[in-house]
């Protein structure tokens, strides 16, 4: 971007470039070889319009810049011409500069003549040099030198003159063939595409082929076709490229892709992000900072963020100008309010409008302006459709308080102290991270009456910001979505009728009660109000019958739950966590969606919560519960019971530090999830199926022979550890250290492509939490995926092998580049603990045959611990790992919320649980449970039912638990002393 010539962008407007001496060639050899060229679809420079002087052109220096071959055709007066020579000298700088392809063709004259200066070609060089420098003399000489040590065709050599032209003319089309152009060159990824559509193309065939290309304005669909024709063309005799009839992608020949400027690496990421890496954007952005200073690109930074190129707008604003006005409206919900909100989430949130929501979403999809990720969440393909929602929304007034969405703080700040909101507002969404402390009046809402949405939040690891409201505010609109975090006040406005919402989030609030008596509440589904510390009570709730989940986590000044939850028969998750205060939960009462209970931290909770006889979770960790009724059950750990193992729906199960367990039997293909670490007597292992699973087996360093051949052929959902000396035969590829490179044969690889790896990793007593990532990387060092495995607990006393898969190139996004055609591709690994912790590594590309066969090479793979070693060894987990997991679960559960733009997003209750336990979901009724050894005092067994946030807490008074029903899905006893 940063030069203004046309050259610097790889632009080729030219087949070829001829550089001759007209008196000589022009009437006969030069124009037979122009028909020749013209035959072939060669597309020559022609100067006859240039006047010549004695200076280059800038007009010529362009033409040589923008062709692909120069053909230098040396005749008897060429050195004539200071015209010529310098046009030659131009040429060889282009030759080195770009690499572009250079010809001769010497005409009635000695390539020996030529290449010393001597003879009749000498002498009539000597006369043109006279009153020139000596530098011009010598780029002369040097260029007619070079030019005369290319080999090429001699006319002396030929007894027909036609002959020659046409060898000349196939030599031409043959190199323009086989060298691709340099105009896409730095346009990662377009090789993929060119190769999908000549496949489709079938030149081979008689019949006529049209083909579409499909995608958003201004995505590359014109840049993709121009790269086709340009590869294509020169095979057709008659060709015509027509860009666009409207004329509004001519930019793209604008486009300036020339490297980066020094020191501009940076700034240009951040404009390549603005721009959605939209090769539209790029060009219109890209154009207006050509030339400019450092400083004025990161000057004119803040201007692209906030509004969009009016070019670019009027590209993008075709397809939103097509959408019938309702998909307009839904476009606009989606840019300024549900960007990255699932499908169904959206669809709740709008069902009281006259919105066709799916059938809607399908066509914004039908024409490239969503999307559904892989999580079924709504996506706009690129920021700039974002913007270009917002921007519309901003034109609709001049006045903020008249517009659809307000999501700019500074106009909402604005609007609310002015108190000059109107009916037209439905949707608000302040970040408050850096607006400080703003304080509005009583009526700051009440021009509203219309205002549906209202989220507040603050951004995480952002600056501090709080919007204070009086206590005698009394109206708040007649909200679906009230998501509203830091609220200053101990309970809602007493005008406020709640009985449209669908959605109550107000963590980290002061409220000390919602509000009182019994209100009507048929849409709520979900109750949020984590961390609010002050709140002491739960209103009446038996009118909520549509509720699915209820958060109070942490809300440690609570003593009881509400009775009235009885009659919420949609219940699906209730989270107490923390509640260090609460004593009275209902019991007999049966919920019959209830699927999760989260109490642990509730010590003073003596009552078991019989509530509900399907529950898939529970989890009892720090209570002071002193009974458990029948139906919990109780077993010996030294041995894992038939009960266990035959529940069918079970997907984790963790016998963590269990010393004494010595074999694991067949094991029920639910299971996603084995923990085994630290089980130092365990030495069998049996698996009755192939499903994925993770598998953690660290510090077993009795597992026989057997066994660790079943646990590699064990196929992998995420990862699975165990102790071992070597990589496993069946990586075919493998290096020593932390890093491999392997060689790809064509048609190696395709967009869907997985890859298997395995480390041998140092023991490390290390008792925190660690992650190993993966980064691949193609051979110019471009980025094509990267991995990790977080949270891993790589405490080993010998080597170990860590072994995992993954997808080759990043998935789910429909509109992702893949470039399946490189040469090679390099694996880089590396973890927490310390990159010199990995002295092995290995490599296998999955293809399907061997993704679906198993690993059978295992022959000579030992431990390397002997039994006195594991005999003496004692595992007791550290303060730090329970200190990880407190912190982590607080960070989790923090209230921030992006407000569209796709930034990160971390919610306690629905949208945790979603990635939590979505398998849980999916299926139907699983079992989730786990035993572990105690970790303050050295007990041989204990039980415990894992949730996935483990903390160090126990149940210090129950002694006994009868058998186990099959209708448990999940039990936490942990610390049961």
């Amino acid at each position: 971007m940063a030069s203004s010539s046309s050259s610097s962008s790889g632009i080729m407007r030219y087949h070829v470039f001829p550089s001759f001496h007209g008196p000589d060639v022009r009437k006969g050899f030069l124009s037979h070889l122009h028909d020749h060229f013209a035959s072939k679809g060669i597309t020559t420079f022609k100067d006859q319009e240039i006047e010549r002087g004695h200076t280059i052109k800038p007009e010529l220096v362009q033409a040589i810049r923008e062709s692909r071959v120069s053909i230098v055709l040396l005749s008897k007066k060429y050195a004539s011409s200071s015209w010529c020579l310098d046009e030659l000298v131009e040429i060889f700088k282009c030759k080195e500069d770009q690499g572009q392809i250079v010809m001769t063709i010497f005409y009635d004259v000695d390539p020996s003549s030529v290449r010393k200066q001597k003879g009749d070609f000498g002498s009539t060089f000597m006369k043109t040099c006279e009153g020139k420098s000596e530098e011009t003399k010598q780029s002369w000489g040097n260029a007619l030198t070079h030019a005369a040590n290319i080999e090429g065709e001699h006319s002396l050599n030929w007894a027909n003159e036609a002959d020659m032209i046409k060898k000349i003319a196939t030599d031409v089309s043959n190199k323009l063939n086989l060298t691709p152009s340099r105009d896409f060159d730095r346009m990662v990824g377009h090789e993929a595409h060119l190769a999908k559509l000549n496949s489709l193309l079938c030149l081979e065939s008689d019949e006529v082929k049209m083909i579409g290309i499909w995608g958003p304005a201004g995505i590359g669909k014109s840049t993709i076709a121009r790269a086709l024709d340009n590869q294509l063309s020169s095979n057709f005799q008659l060709k015509c490229f027509m860009g666009n009839l409207k004329g509004s992608l001519k930019g793209v020949d604008e486009h300036d892709s020339n490297s980066v400027p020094y020191g501009f690496k940076e700034v240009a990421n951040k404009v390549a992000e603005l721009c959605g890496k939209l090769p539209l954007g790029l060009c219109v952005v890209g154009s207006s900072l050509r030339g400019q200073s450092k400083d004025e690109w990161e000057l004119q930074l803040s201007r692209i963020d906030g509004s969009l190129d009016g070019k670019v707008e009027d590209i993008l604003k075709v397809g939103y100008d097509r959408l019938t006005k309702k998909n307009q409206s839904l476009f606009l919900h989606i840019a300024c309010f549900f960007n990255y909100k699932t499908v169904d989430y959206v669809t709740t949130m709008l069902a009281d409008s006259n919105l066709d929501v799916r059938n809607g979403l399908k066509t914004l999809a039908d024409k490239s302006l969503v999307h559904k990720s892989t999580y079924g969440h709504i996506v706009m393909h690129h920021y700039l459709l974002q913007q270009l929602g917002r921007q519309i929304v901003h034109e609709q007034s001049d006045e903020p308080g008249k517009r659809q969405f307000l999501t700019e703080a500074e106009d909402i700040c604005d609007v609310l102290t002015t108190e000059t909101g109107t009916g037209s507002v439905i949707g608000m969404s302040l970040d408050t991270s850096n607006i400080g402390e703003v304080s509005v009046g009583k009526g700051a809402f009440e021009g509203m009456r219309n205002l549906r949405f209202l989220r507040i939040f603050r951004r995480w690891f952002s600056g501090e910001g709080t919007l204070q409201i009086p206590e005698d505010m009394e109206y708040l609109p007649r909200l679906r979505l009230l998501d509203w975090y830091n609220y200053s006040r101990k309970s809602l406005p007493l005008r406020f009728q709640p009985t449209r919402l669908v959605e109550l989030r107000m963590p980290f609030s002061n409220l000390e009660k919602l509000w009182g008596g019994t209100q009507s509440l048929p849409n709520l589904k979900i109750i949020d109000l984590n961390r609010s510390f002050k709140l002491k009570e739960i209103p009446n709730l038996s009118k909520s019958t549509k509720l699915e989940e209820l958060t109070l986590k942490a809300c440690s000044s609570l003593v009881e739950l509400t009775s009235s939850i009885k009659n919420l028969q949609k219940l699906k998750i209730i989270d107490v966590r923390y509640c260090s205060m609460l004593q009275v939960i209902p019991s007999n009462i049966n919920l019959a969606s209830l699927e999760i209970l989260e109490m642990d931290g509730c010590s003073r909770l003596r009552t078991f919560p019989d509530i509900s006889s399907n529950i898939e979770l529970l989890n009892l960790e720090d209570t002071d519960i002193e009974d458990v009724p029948p139906s919990v059950g109780c077993f010996d750990i030294e041995t894992i019971p038939d009960c266990v193992i035959g529940l069918t729906r079970l997907e984790w199960l963790s016998v963590k530090s269990c010393t004494k367990l010595e074999s694991i039997p067949g094991l029920p293909p639910s299971l996603h999830l084995l923990e085994a670490n630290d089980c130092v007597s365990l030495k069998r292992v049996r698996f009755s199926c192939h499903n994925p699973a993770r598998l953690q087996f660290g510090n077993c360093m009795k597992l026989d022979k057997e066994s660790r051949r079943g646990i590699i052929q064990q196929s992998v959902c995420r990862y699975k550890c165990l102790p071992g000396k070597k990589i496993p035969a069946a990586f075919t590829h493998k290096a020593t250290g932390r890093s491999i490179t392997i060689p790809l044969a064509p048609g190696t690889l395709s967009a869907s492509s997985r890859f298997k790896a395995s480390i041998l990793i140092l023991p490390a007593m290390d008792n925190g939490f660690r992650t190993v990532r993966c980064s691949i990387r193609s051979k110019g060092g471009v980025t094509v995926h990267s991995c990790e495995c977080p949270c891993l607990s790589l405490s080993f006393r010998a080597k170990h092998l860590f072994i995992f898969q993954g997808d080759l190139f990043r998935q789910g996004n429909k509109c992702h580049e893949v470039d399946v055609t490189m040469s090679e591709i390099i694996f880089e690994f590396s973890c927490d603990l310390g990159d010199d912790k990995i002295i092995e590594c290995g490599v296998q590309i999955m293809t399907e045959e061997a993704e679906g066969s198993s690993i059978r090479e295992l022959d000579n793979y030992e431990t390397e611990s002997s039994s006195s070693e594991v005999d003496c060894y004692e595992t007791e987990s550290s303060s730090s790992e329970m200190d990880f997991f407190k912190t982590f679960l607080s960070m989790l559960n923090h209230h921030t919320d992006g407000n569209g733009d796709g930034n990160y997003e971390a919610k306690s209750s629905s949208s945790k649980r979603s990635g939590l336990f979505r398998n849980r979901r999916q299926q139907r009724s699983p079992h989730s449970l786990k035993w572990r050894r105690r970790q303050q005092q050295k007990v041989s067994s204990s039980l415990k039912l894992k949730t996935s946030k483990p903390v160090n807490e126990c149940c210090p008074k129950l002694e006994t638990i009868p058998a186990l029903t099959p209708s448990l899905k999940s039990l936490n006893a942990n610390e049961c002393v």
